[in-house]
């Protein structure tokens, strides 16, 4: 079947299915099946940024997208996380035109990190994220070399590659190919070990010679910076481009090239705090702000909440930075509400923590996209 009249009813399918609630991953899998060269066949005029890995491909693919938004971009991404490749041409189908063009600022897509061999041959992204390969599912995995050389073999010549530099076993992906690469890193901190705690898990040698690495410090498992010991090699830590510089877990803050402080956690409620507290309109503004006035945080008496649907809320109460509650309330003694509506009264000459007393705005609790208000006159 020719590509335009797949599309066409590819997309009456994805419409119908969203009806009963499916959706992710069907539409592809018909298309496929009218037209097996249909991936190939879209005219993709988007800057494509494909995220694989073992895990963390999905958080990183998310934080991609929500600042390439926040940026004013457009963007095509497969949220529901259908990521092998039926998934994908879903995902191409619901975001172009029946001719098959896609004209959105950006294509991001997490993948399985076994399907980069089957999507990279018909799609050639602009930049490749790899975030790590462990042994993940061994049963359906094999040997986690396997995994890497499927994913450093399926790389298109003209891939910008980003990979973490920390980690001595990644860079397999990049020797012996000409790729443009991106390290980032993450510096030597009061966290970091001397030696590994991890010894009986990953023990990683040289991917050139073979040889023993010596490592100054260890972050996490094998990641860390080394160099090997056989000094014919020359294989050692690669220089990164972005480095965090400094953690700072009191104000929930990292330092990047000790130029960027990056704010984290930031969801709607604490957005709109920023504005009240701060009277900056820029959320990004707002982290140099948090080394001043800890109290905007760590004094202040505030609930996350995570959706734990169908049963309720499983929310934390944190007070000066200790786990006062741990409980599971049902969604009934929640209301949606808007941060700004609940916030309207806010009192810039008091406090973040008066105000938190005054107005009862411990009842608000944060969902990240979302602000619900605890309705039920009982204790908790």
């Amino acid at each position: 079947m020719n590509k335009t009249l797949t599309i066409f009813l590819s997309k009456i399918i994805l419409k119908l299915l969203k009806l009963i609630g499916r959706g992710s991953s069907l539409p592809g899998e018909i298309a496929l099946k009218l037209n097996k060269n249909l991936l190939k066949e879209f005219k993709i005029n988007s800057k494509i940024i494909a995220v694989t890995g073992s895990s963390g491909k999905g958080s990183t693919s998310s934080m991609i997208v929500d600042s390439l938004r926040e940026l004013g971009y457009s963007v095509a991404h497969n949220m529901k996380g259908s990521n092998l490749k039926f998934g994908i041409i879903t995902l191409l189908i619901e975001n172009s035109n029946i001719h098959g063009e896609l004209n959105q600022d950006f294509l991001v897509f997490e993948m399985d990190e076994r399907y980069a061999k089957y999507v990279f041959c018909d799609i050639e992204p602009d930049f490749v994220i790899v975030t790590n390969v462990t042994r993940d599912q061994p049963p359906r995995q094999g040997n986690v070399d396997i995994v890497l050389n499927d994913i450093k073999n399926a790389i298109p010549k003209k891939s910008h590659i980003i990979l973490n530099a920390d980690s001595p076993y990644m860079q397999n992906l990049v020797i012996d190919k000409e790729n443009e690469v991106t390290y980032y890193s993450v510096c030597e901190n009061k966290f970091s070990e001397n030696e590994s705690i991890y010894k009986k898990l990953n023990i990683y040698y040289c991917p050139k010679c073979s040889c023993k690495l010596k490592y100054s410090y260890y972050n996490f498992e094998e990641n860390g910076k080394y160099i090997c010991t056989n000094e014919k090699c020359g294989f050692e830590y690669p220089r990164p481009d972005f480095e965090v510089t400094d953690i700072n877990f009191e104000c929930n803050i990292i330092t990047i090239n000790n130029e960027y402080n990056v704010a984290g956690a930031l969801s709607e409620l604490i957005k709109a705090f920023v504005v009240k507290a701060s009277g900056v309109s820029e959320v990004s503004a707002y982290a140099d702000l948090r080394y001043d006035d800890l109290n905007q945080f760590n004094q202040t008496v505030l609930s996350f909440v995570r959706n734990t649907d169908p049963y309720g809320y499983l929310f934390k109460t944190i007070a000066g930075g200790r786990v006062k509650d741990l409980t599971l309330t049902p969604l009934s003694y929640y209301t949606p509400v808007t941060a700004e509506e609940e916030l309207y009264n806010y009192d810039r000459k008091l406090t973040v923590v008066e105000n938190f007393y005054e107005h009862d705005y411990r009842t608000i609790y944060d969902c990240g996209r979302a602000v619900y208000k605890y309705t039920v006159d009982k204790q908790v």
